[in-house]
């Protein structure tokens, strides 16, 4: 909605409008619809508030005003609250009853610059009551830090740096925080324990040293003769081609064990993506069921070799 620009125009368009619905010229209305719908519009407007009166004033501007005679300006004295006073010596002139008799002096389009100035200042108001909340929060954040930190260089200092890495991530400062990672990750390094270091190089960010724990590790279990557990360390270190080497030589132990590890076997073939060896154990040790006269053990494996020729061809 388009609103007045100044007090100069206001003046002037009460001015005109006053004039035009009393039609001085003649004390008889020119045109009396007109003049009956214009009062109707200022007795609304003096006792509507906020977006009404605004509209209702729009309304009042556009009966008498066409937007290309509204747009020409006139120049005209500006009504300060100093003139008003002096014009009703009459009135105890509290501050609301200045307020009421600069209204009825300002007119209604006048009220409606009074009501959006007073919106813009409450606007700037909580503005600043969000910018000292924001600046409270960012005080109450660096002493939090600053805390955070200096708990952290007493831990280094103190040997804990596994405590000091976790100071620094909370303080923000990240590399500080992984280089206490790496510190500690060495630290279980040189103890010998892999596992623990691998996961705080980790921390820190650095794949290729976690990937030498775990490969070392996996090496460690190939050769004490344990393939299963190195499959597990060879994954993590991403090497899938020897975690395959491990889990078939895991099912090669279990296939040739006792009856009881016959799945045991299938799992690990499955593990390295072996259906067609799978499905072989499972044949043969069928077949070796059917020998012993155990039918419907052997029914059973026949089955399971079925199922996973059916997977091999998906």
């Amino acid at each position: 909605m388009e609103h007045l620009k100044s007090p100069e125009e206001t003046n002037r368009l009460v001015a005109e409008v006053t004039e035009r619905l009393h039609n001085l010229t003649g004390g008889t209305p020119a045109d009396p619809e007109k003049y009956k719908r214009g009062m109707e519009l200022v007795a609304k407007i003096n006792s509507a508030e906020g977006e009404a009166q605004l509209k209702l004033m729009q309304e009042l501007k556009d009966l008498y005003y066409p937007k290309e005679l509204s747009d020409q300006p006139k120049e005209e004295e500006e009504i300060d609250t100093k003139s008003v006073k002096e014009e009703n010596p009459e009135v105890d002139k509290t501050p609301d009853q200045t307020e009421n008799i600069k209204k009825r002096k300002l007119g209604p389009y006048a009220i409606g610059l009074e009501i959006e100035k007073k919106q813009k200042e409450n606007e700037k108001g909580e503005e600043r009551i969000r910018t000292r909340d924001e600046l409270l929060k960012e005080e109450m954040e660096n002493k939090a830090r600053e805390i955070y930190i200096k708990s952290a260089e007493k831990c280094v200092e103190t040997g804990e740096i596994e405590t000091a890495a976790k100071y620094y991530q909370k303080a923000g400062d990240t590399k500080k925080a992984n280089e206490m990672y790496v510190r500690f990750a060495e630290k279980r390094e040189r103890k010998g324990y892999l596992d623990d270091a691998a996961k705080y190089y980790l921390k820190a960010g650095d794949i290729e040293k976690a990937n030498e724990m775990y490969t070392r590790l996996a090496e460690i279990d190939e050769r004490g003769g344990h393939p299963d557990y190195a499959a597990k360390y060879y994954l993590k270190a991403g090497n899938i081609k020897k975690a395959n080497e491990m889990y078939i030589r895991t099912a090669k132990y279990y296939e040739k064990d006792t009856d009881g590890f016959k799945s045991t076997a299938v799992e690990y073939y499955l593990k390295a993506g072996e259906i067609e060896k799978a499905k072989e154990v499972c044949i043969r040790f069928a077949e070796k069921l059917v020998k012993e006269g155990r039918a419907e053990d052997a029914i059973k494996w026949y089955r399971k070799a079925s199922k996973l020729e059916e997977q091999g061809k998906k």
